[in-house]
């Protein structure tokens, strides 16, 4: 496709974001004149952010799952006005091939730890994992009479426990027992939660741009090669820990070392900064008065940035009742 001229390449993010190991733009650059694709950058800034974010949640009719989906609207809108209507997406290699450092090292340390755990606790690990906010945090924001209807957190922890169980008998049915078998059930989890959210907010935010994003790794064919594989040759714990090892491998002499070699980073959005020009909407709404306590709201709000873990889901709460609750609504 290169050599034809009809390979076209984009990446979205913030010039800036964080150290050089986060900057997606070198790295995509690159990428993209190692196999010679005609390349364009879509930056995001904090009027872009503050602007899209509601406007998005206007027309989904839900909260966004994370910030970053901004940045994919960015680049789907992009790839509209330049006449593309489908794209390809890497969503599916972390969650099939164990990119995730963190979240696969701290399912090692509850395998190390816990040598005994059953299925439900390992389940509670992996939800401590991906939580944003603990449970035991968050019973501290959230009204007492909201966290008493949600049982707190139990049908969460209760579904983590049978996702858990699900995924490890599928490990242990691959002929992987044992420790190596644990740890490929938390992948499982990974690949049940992580994966299905990823893809649906690839899906949501390219097709707000009418445009199709496709996943080649998240393949049902590509995941039955990855189950094939020893999990040692997916991951390996020490220091450093390594992941997507098969990947890593089989593309060694097709890219950068550079890139083969790179630690996992997050799509990053320096959001964080940006928060405080939405959070005032949270003070004076109804919705998020019901959930949250007051002294929660006058908290965040003071210094959103710094608690941005706690101001996401609140300002994602504010611009979704005022763009979808009838005036007065409440929980």
């Amino acid at each position: 496709m290169a050599e034809a001229g009809a390979l076209r390449t984009y990446v979205s993010g913030s010039p800036g974001a964080g150290d050089g190991l986060a900057d997606d733009f070198a790295f995509a650059d690159e990428a993209a004149a190692a196999i010679g694709s005609a390349h364009t950058r879509v930056p995001v800034d904090r009027e872009d952010f503050i602007a899209d974010w509601p406007a998005m949640v206007g027309r989904l009719g839900v909260p966004l799952s994370t910030p970053n989906e901004v940045a994919i609207y960015a680049v789907a809108r992009r790839l509209r006005a330049d006449g593309h209507v489908v794209t390809l997406s890497g969503e599916g290699a972390d969650e099939i091939f164990a990119g995730y450092e963190l979240p696969m090292m701290t399912a090692w340390g509850q395998i190390t730890s816990a040598p005994e755990a059953t299925g439900a606790e390992d389940g509670e690990a992996a939800l401590r994992s991906a939580a944003w906010l603990l449970p035991s945090q968050k019973s501290l924001f959230v009204r007492p009479e909201f966290w008493e209807a949600v049982d707190g957190d139990g049908f969460l922890l209760a579904s983590y426990g049978r996702l858990m169980e699900a995924s490890r008998a599928e490990a242990y049915a691959l002929g992987e027992t044992g420790s190596l078998g644990r740890l490929r059930g938390f992948l499982g989890v990974q690949r049940r939660v992580n994966l299905s959210g990823l893809l649906q907010r690839l899906d949501t935010a390219t097709m707000l741009a009418s445009v199709e994003g496709r996943t080649p790794f998240a393949d049902a064919g590509v995941l039955a090669a990855a189950g094939r594989l020893r999990m040692e040759d997916l991951f390996r714990p020490g220091e450093p820990p390594q992941t997507k090892i098969a990947l890593r491998e089989a593309f060694s002499g097709a890219v950068p070392a550079s890139i083969c070699a790179r630690p996992k980073r997050s799509f990053p959005l320096p959001f964080q900064g940006w928060l405080s020009g939405l959070t005032p909407r949270c003070l004076e709404n109804a919705f998020v008065r019901e959930v949250y306590s007051e002294e929660a709201i006058a908290f965040v709000c003071a210094d959103p940035a710094r608690h941005w873990n706690l101001a996401w889901p609140m300002v994602n709460l504010a611009i979704w009742s005022e763009a979808w609750l009838p005036a007065g609504a409440g929980v």
